[in-house]
């Protein structure tokens, strides 16, 4: 019948449209996510390698030689070893670390925003070019590229915060996939740096601290935030890193190395010598050190890495 061909040729038109506008928006979006990626990564451009840092060497160490390296996370240096292809490309942590950064910007950007479904799909903070503006203003105007860019574990720290803020005070507006994602990239963070961990901690007891007192109805917000997802989360790594550093080299144990850096923050503060001073008057032989108090480093950095400290 003429009727029903015309209304073929007219759905094949207005399918036809609908698959350009898709592929207009898939074209675009991966254009905004190639131009935001270039923004995290501007640093590294400019520089012509990933930045890297004296500590960098000691990463790869323990993830090379696959054993504990004083204050280096072997689980970063895992990450290292396999974002970068076992060592064909350093280019492929930073990516990484951007895309990861980038995707959480994302769901903090929706989060933030009034309610609107579930995070992840498209609408605030989506992948289009409207969202270049938190990325360019954050990438040019504050530090962040600085991390991203960089061969180091600094930028799990605000990674850390992001996760459990999500799983705290948006775990209603989350996919049960971008929980799991948001959650793994919380758990490798937190595994990343000893600091990571006791600054997830100190965050579990506070949101505690405002669960309680939401209870009490003040603020009543407070009552709906999510303790458990984000206490889990952060009680997980302190049991999965010793065990991560068990399965690979034998030493079921956290990251060696805290207290040689709390001793060299006690020393540049003066205490050591303090001690120092009053027990080895007493008794020559009370410290091992005692023969050294009179050519202590004045710098924790000259304690921990000189090659003359004591």
């Amino acid at each position: 019948m003429p009727g029903s061909s015309t209304v073929r040729h007219l759905g094949a038109r207005l399918g036809g449209f609908a698959r350009a506008g898709l592929a207009r928006r898939v074209l675009l979006s991966l254009l905004a996510t190639l131009a935001a990626l270039v923004l995290m990564l501007w640093p590294a451009l400019l520089n012509g390698f990933p930045i890297v840092f004296f500590d960098t060497g000691g990463y790869i160490e323990a993830a090379a030689e696959r054993e504990l390296v004083e204050g280096r996370s072997l689980a970063y240096g895992l990450f290292l070893q396999a974002a970068s292809l076992n060592w064909r490309t350093l280019w492929g942590p930073v990516v990484a670390q951007s895309l990861l950064t980038l995707w959480l910007l994302r769901l903090l950007c929706a989060g933030l925003a009034p309610r609107d479904g579930l995070l992840g799909t498209n609408g605030p903070g989506g992948n289009g070019p409207g969202a270049l503006g938190p990325v360019a203003l954050l990438a040019l105007g504050t530090g962040m590229a600085w991390y991203t860019a960089q061969l180091m574990p600094d930028i799990a720290i605000p990674l850390v915060v992001a996760t459990l803020w999500l799983l705290a005070f948006r775990w209603d507006r989350l996919s049960w996939g971008t929980r799991l994602g948001a959650a793994a990239v919380g758990l490798v963070s937190l595994l990343s740096h000893m600091s990571g961990m006791a600054l997830g901690a100190g965050l579990v007891a506070v949101l505690a601290l405002m669960k309680a007192v939401g209870a009490l109805g003040r603020p009543r917000s407070w009552r709906a935030l999510r303790l458990l997802p984000a206490a889990a989360l952060v009680a997980g790594s302190v049991v999965a890193l010793p065990l991560l550093n068990g399965a690979v080299t034998g030493e079921t144990r956290l990251t060696p190395g805290g207290p040689l850096f709390l001793f060299g923050s006690l020393l540049q503060q003066g205490q050591v010598r303090r001690l120092l001073d009053e027990r080895c008057a007493e008794d020559p032989h009370a410290y091992a050190l005692c023969s050294y108090r009179h050519r202590l480093p004045t710098t924790a950095d000259e304690f921990l890495w000189a090659e003359d400290s004591p």
